[in-house]
This record gives C-alpha cells, structure tokens and sequence, in this order.
C-alpha cells in the first residue's frame, strides 16, 4: 500500500516567515537602543565641552584679581547684576562677588552652565585672594 506524502513546501514558508519576523523584531529594539545610545553620547559631549570652558575660566579667575573685568573680556554681558553668555549649545552664567579682608581683596565667582532648553548642566567656584601683606 503507498502512503502519500504531503507537501513540505508549507513548512518552509511558515519557518522562513517566522525568521523574518525574529529579524524584524530584532532591528526594531537595536534601533531604539541605538537611538538612546547617540542621545547619550551628545548629552556627554555637551557636558565635557561646558566643564572644559569652565575649567579654563575658573583657572584664569584664581589668578585675576579683577573678575568682573575678565567676565567681560570672555564676553559676558551685565544683567541685573549676573553675567551671562550665550554659546553654540549652552548658556553660561557667572556670580561675581567681592571681600575685602582688610588684609586683601577676596574675590569668588559662581560659574553655571545650562543646556539651550534650561536645564543646569553643571556648576563650579572659582576664586582667589589678592594684596596684603606679606608675614615673616
């Protein structure tokens, strides 16, 4: 007696469909990992490049006894009393302030940096004293 055998062409297309959709599958969830990884990345570089500015400023304040004055060389404007400067991609404000010890001048300026939607990026101190005398 002959058995008849079905036809395995079935079979395949039905494996060959759930692979593609494995595939598919697959791609969509990279995409979105992908996506969120190249976010990641700007938000880093827009924090190093503003912690790198600011570096710099805080370095040249601690040697600068006139901070304000330096604040306007770098290109800070006056506005209500805190400077602000407007980069490509942040926005950096500074808060100048003076002592005066008796014995010098004490000089401290608060340097933040914000993201173009307002968001605090990072903030540091900067400062120095300057004059008086010398003890033995």
């Amino acid at each position: 007696m002959k058995t008849r055998q079905g036809y395995q062409g079935n079979v395949l297309l039905v494996e060959i469909i759930v692979v593609l959709l494995f595939f598919s599958l697959s791609a969509v969830i990279s995409m979105g990992v992908f996506v969120r990884a190249r976010q990641m990345t700007e938000e880093a570089a827009l924090l190093t490049a503003a912690n790198e500015r600011m570096s710099a400023w805080a370095e040249e304040l601690a040697l600068t006894p006139a901070a304000e004055e330096y604040l306007a060389a770098q290109g800070f404007l006056q506005t209500d009393g805190q400077w602000a400067l407007t980069g490509e991609q942040a926005v950096y404000t500074a808060q100048a302030a003076e002592e005066n010890t008796g014995a010098g001048i004490r000089t401290r300026v608060l340097l933040e940096a914000w993201d173009q939607d307002g968001n605090a990026l990072t903030s540091l101190t900067a400062g120095g004293y300057f004059g008086g005398e010398e003890q033995p």
